[in-house]
């Protein structure tokens, strides 16, 4: 398990897996979170935040530590969202 919000719980996810596996194939990106705020809320910036930091930028530390290892493998990245990106909820 990982918080992926946390740069060592990444780090360690994909030092763990080439250790076990000696290579990585593919990476798939399937963490994400979501909130039903307002934007009057006085914690809107606090969720924003840890939406942010799950949705967005887990995704690219994912990828940048991965890069190495995809690129000789010739491996793959797949990036998972939600209908939410199309269709908001209000």
């Amino acid at each position: 398990m990982a918080d992926l919000t946390k740069q060592e719980d990444a780090k360690r996810l994909v030092d763990t897996t080439i250790k076990q596996y000696g290579k990585l194939d593919v990476l798939v990106n399937n963490a994400g979170s979501g909130v039903l705020s307002y934007i009057k809320d006085d914690k809107i910036l606090e969720e924003f935040d840890k939406v942010f930091n799950i949705d967005v930028r887990a995704v690219v530390e994912m990828i940048h530590l991965s890069i190495p290892y995809l690129e000789k493998s010739k491996g793959t990245i797949i990036n998972i969202s939600s209908v939410a990106g199309i269709t908001p909820v209000f």
